[in-house]
């Protein structure tokens, strides 16, 4: 694509967004505000984006790389649960999604990125974050879903799960059926987008690739094995996040805990 974008471009796109808030508002949906500081967010994070890939690609540094991927682990972590309807105790609110995409999300990019792609030095900015980016932001938002599916389950629940209690159930059986319906409502986006790849999306990575001159045979079996690492990644979340989700909401007489304030 030889025609660059120019200011102007972008504010067309723009004002897409502005509609979309104006008709939200006029509907009385409180989302329009979030819609309008996500645009603005998403405008700003990849202008700076773009100035420190700017300084990362030339710098040729291996902490560059390094101190970028532990950004946005902690970014991601934290945007897991910024916008779920309850809280976990204390750290836990936190600390369990870290640990989570820790445990789901890097493996499978390191093994993607070292045997795979092998990028030469190993910590090459212009493959390492990309291929990292693109499976920590599904992993991310299927955490975000299976945890607020759970816990507003829990607390919705909360009587009836005493009452069960009470006659003899035990607390982790009903998680366990608390946990199989929110890891299908986190991991349903993800399969829906796996269904129709290739015949009604084609994936930006692929295109990229495309556009950029590699074969499409050859994108698309790159793609692959980006989407199975986004698969693998968000069901292990899941599981890992509901789990120790689990453990942070009983007490020492393995009771549940009230839940938990409002965001």
């Amino acid at each position: 694509m030889d025609s660059e974008l120019e200011i102007w471009h972008l504010a067309v796109g723009g004002s897409s967004m502005l509609l979309l808030a104006l008709i939200m508002w006029f509907e009385r949906l409180s989302l329009w505000k979030s819609a309008l500081v996500a645009s603005l967010r998403m405008v700003v994070q990849l202008s700076l984006l773009g100035i420190v890939l700017d300084f990362l690609f030339s710098s040729g540094a291996a902490w560059g790389t390094v101190g970028f991927l532990f950004v946005m682990l902690i970014a991601a972590s934290r945007e897991s649960v910024q916008r779920i309807g309850y809280r976990l105790p204390g750290l836990a609110h936190y600390l369990i999604p870290l640990w989570s995409l820790l445990l789901a999300a890097l493996p499978y990019s390191v093994l993607l990125i070292s045997v795979i792609f092998k990028p030469n030095p190993w910590y090459e900015p212009a493959i390492v974050l990309p291929i990292f980016g693109m499976i920590l932001g599904n992993v991310m938002n299927t955490i975000s879903l299976a945890l607020n599916h759970s816990l507003n389950a829990v607390q919705n629940t909360l009587s009836i799960i005493e009452q069960r209690i009470a006659l003899g159930d035990e607390f982790k059986e009903i998680m366990r059926e608390i946990r199989a319906e929110a890891v299908r409502v986190a991991m349903l986006p993800v399969i829906n987008a796996m269904a129709v790849t290739g015949i009604v999306s084609l994936p930006g990575m692929m295109t990229g690739q495309i556009l950029a001159g590699e074969s499409p045979g050859q994108a698309v079996r790159y793609q692959i094995l980006i989407w199975f690492g986004i698969a693998f990644g968000a069901g292990l979340s899941c599981i890992i996040t509901l789990y120790l989700a689990e453990k942070s909401l009983v007490n020492n007489r393995g009771l549940p805990t009230q839940l938990l304030k409002k965001i």
